[in-house]
């Protein structure tokens, strides 16, 4: 699938992504709003790195055997260090929407960066991590990897805890005349939700699925601003416009941080 060229208006397309079909039932918007913004905003989170060009495997999995998964990645740890692994998020998978024929959620999406060129090349064939290994495979079935390079990496200072998250896998049309234009018309009317783009993985491997776009990791600050912008009219019809003239195929996974 030919790959879209980067722009600076690449953060309005993975804005327009979180109102296309995601559930808005995520939590109750909270009673006094200004005050939970207002403390959360002056709490001093730990910054994820910016890691642009940085590669990148995302894995999507279902446990069926915790105890034996959590023996897993104790186990592997060290390894996985050694070849220069890091998970930066660990999420479970609260459920699935979209369009993409016969896609089976994960209960679990494992997103690791690399501070090596080939760190997952070299897990792989590491001989203690092809024994660790098993383990996983024994606690697991259905696993999915894609692997690219970062691209586009946005923060906040609210509450992790608080926020809702969101993973979109795009596929995209070739033909995408005009689309740069509508984006510009429908992102400012995002900004009032909070609403940020943590991580853009632009995909170049993939085994288990086909190869997407890119693969987003998105978040509200508050699960409330989510329920909002489920309200506007206005926006979701634009949003979904752009969807059916844009995009191929897609599939959205809210998430809960572990």
């Amino acid at each position: 699938m030919k790959k879209l060229r980067m722009t600076k208006l690449i953060l309005f397309t993975m804005i327009v992504s979180v109102s296309n079909g995601c559930s808005a039932n995520q939590s109750k918007k909270e009673n006094n709003n200004n005050t939970i913004e207002s403390t959360a905003k002056t709490m001093k989170m730990e910054k994820l790195k910016e890691n642009k060009g940085v590669n990148y495997s995302i894995v999507l999995l279902t446990i069926q055997d915790n105890e034996k998964y959590n023996r897993y990645r104790k186990a592997t740890e060290k390894v996985m260090k050694k070849a220069g692994g890091h998970i930066e998020r660990d999420f479970d998978v609260m459920g699935q929407k979209g369009n993409i024929e016969n896609f089976e959620a994960p209960n679990r999406v494992v997103v690791i960066y690399w501070d090596t060129p080939n760190g997952h090349e070299q897990l792989m064939n590491n001989e203690k991590y092809k024994k660790e290994s098993e383990l996983l495979k024994s606690s697991t079935s259905n696993i999915r990897v894609i692997k690219g390079t970062s691209e586009m990496f946005q923060s906040s200072d609210s509450d992790e805890n608080g926020r809702m998250y969101l993973m979109k896998i795009s596929y995209y049309k070739e033909n995408t005349a005009g689309r740069i234009e509508m984006l510009q018309k429908i992102g400012p009317k995002l900004a009032p939700y909070g609403f940020y783009t943590e991580r853009m993985i632009m995909a170049n491997e993939a085994k288990g699925i086909d190869i997407p776009n890119e693969v987003t990791i998105h978040f509200h600050d508050f699960s409330y601003q989510n329920e909002e912008l489920q309200k506007d009219e206005s926006v979701k019809s634009a949003i979904g416009e752009y969807n059916n003239k844009y995009l191929t195929h897609f599939v959205y996974l809210p998430l809960k941080l572990r």
